[in-house]
């Protein structure tokens, strides 16, 4: 959260300065952001002075001093927002309180915090969006955006490329040829802004000693340093039902959720800033207008962290965020165990009525 005044949207603060110095934007500002990101930032620099870009590192809080960068961080936000209150509107359409339901998804706990920051995950959330919401679409134009929407959010925050897997899963092997060749681009095209391609593993390097802030989860602090061995044990079985859940089940909902729940899980992200992509699948579920069945062991851990809950620091959420993810992976798991014992007793029972009918 903030500690103090001047530190409010310091992410896309301190990310327009950076990006503004190019070829020394990985190599000495140690930047972690794919180049597509420092591309918008690089964009967003084009409209602050450079009094403001070239300061020194001690000195960027001056931000306030320079209102052509405070209107174009509000641009940055505004249109974010704009674009996921329409995909959600459009999304919910035909849901009672359809509008109130879009407002929710801009304000919330997770969204709250992202906003504070000015962070570019926001813009992650709306590719992301547009591959889930049209990954089906009847229209060949509308699943060629969701391809590019999978794409784009790769090419801003990585890790969104575990959902090429879906694809796969499904078949549909030339979209997901086409989406990794969309991705492939928009990594290499902007990276040649910072210096060429080379600055990629430059950014692999950075990634590898970037130390995140301290984030306590929920089993760190009722199990001390353990916890975190079940947080990683929780992460491993949610990649193993993530490869399996899509051969035993179509539910874009559970899928969605689950491989949000690995996002949250990693360690070297923000769980706050990740939580942001749960409500994707949380309008997924909304949209349905009714959850029954297993849906609700997804659903309600799925909601409780976006709940604006009196009292809780940034740090309690992360806990409980956490914990949420879990919940929902132990969901998934339970889900496929309980796929497994159905096929074995249906072998079984026609074992059985084979060799009675013998």
């Amino acid at each position: 959260g903030i500690t103090s005044g001047d530190d409010i949207f310091m992410d896309f603060y301190n990310s327009i300065r950076d990006a503004s110095n190019t070829e020394i934007t990985y190599t000495v500002r140690h930047v972690i952001y794919p180049p597509m990101a420092n591309l918008i930032f690089l964009f967003c620099s084009l409209f602050v002075r450079d009094g403001y870009t070239s300061t020194e590192f001690g000195e960027r809080k001056l931000w306030s001093s320079y209102p052509e960068a405070v209107m174009i961080n509000f641009v940055f936000l505004g249109l974010a927002l704009l674009i996921i209150f329409c995909l959600v509107r459009s999304r919910c359409d035909n849901v009672k309180g359809s509008n109130l339901i879009a407002i929710f998804a801009v304000l919330n706990a997770p969204f709250i915090f992202a906003i504070e920051r000015s962070n570019i995950v926001l813009y992650a959330v709306i590719g992301l969006a547009l591959y889930v919401f049209f990954y089906n679409s009847e229209n060949k134009f509308l699943r060629e955006i969701s391809l590019l929407g999978l794409a784009f959010a790769f090419s801003i925050k990585a890790y969104p490329v575990i959902f090429g897997w879906r694809l796969i899963a499904d078949s549909r092997y030339k979209d997901a040829a086409r989406c990794a060749l969309y991705g492939i681009l928009m990594f290499l095209i902007p990276s040649f802004f910072f210096g060429g391609p080379s600055c990629i593993l430059t950014m692999i390097e950075n990634m590898s000693t970037f130390s995140p802030l301290s984030s306590d989860t929920l089993f760190e602090m009722l199990l001390g340093d353990s916890g975190s061995i079940v947080t990683n044990a929780a992460m491993i079985i949610g990649v193993v039902c993530f490869v399996l859940l899509p051969l035993v089940s179509k539910n874009g909902f559970r899928l969605t959720a689950l491989g949000m729940s690995i996002i949250v899980l990693y360690p070297s992200f923000s769980i706050f800033y990740s939580w942001t992509f749960m409500i994707i699948p949380l309008f997924i579920a909304i949209s349905q207008k009714k959850i029954k069945g297993i849906d609700w062991f997804y659903f309600i851990p799925l909601i409780i962290p976006f709940m604006l809950i009196p009292g809780m620091l940034n740090s309690d959420y992360r806990a409980l965020a956490n914990a949420a993810a879990t919940a929902i992976i132990l969901a998934a798991a339970t889900e496929l165990v309980i796929f497994v014992v159905r096929k074995i007793n249906a072998a079984v029972q026609k074992h059985r009525t084979k060799t009675f009918a013998v």
